[in-house]
């Protein structure tokens, strides 16, 4: 997927589908699927990059091994990501 420079408008990646003119829906699908774009509804906020996800859970999975490892029980709070203090987990 092409990347989006920092400082340039963020549709301008679309304006290479509409080089040869207007698209019916139907061609902006395909034309949007053979570019290789991911499209995401990230109004909801539900969207969250897999490598933040990532970079969040692997503290999270380590310390849960450690702690099996140790017999000791989940700490609460660090299921959710969350340390003692209510901040985020360190990567």
């Amino acid at each position: 997927m092409p990347k989006i420079k920092k400082g340039r408008d963020k549709m301008d990646f679309l304006k290479s589908l509409f080089e040869a003119g207007a698209l019916t829906w139907e061609q902006f699908s395909e034309a949007v699927k053979k570019a290789g774009f991911e499209v995401v509804n990230a109004a909801g906020g539900a969207y969250v990059p897999k490598a933040d996800l990532d970079a969040k859970q692997h503290p999270l999975r380590v310390s849960a091994k450690a702690a099996a490892r140790a017999g000791l029980a989940p700490v609460p709070g660090r299921e959710t990501g969350r340390g003692a203090d209510g901040a985020d987990a360190e990567p």
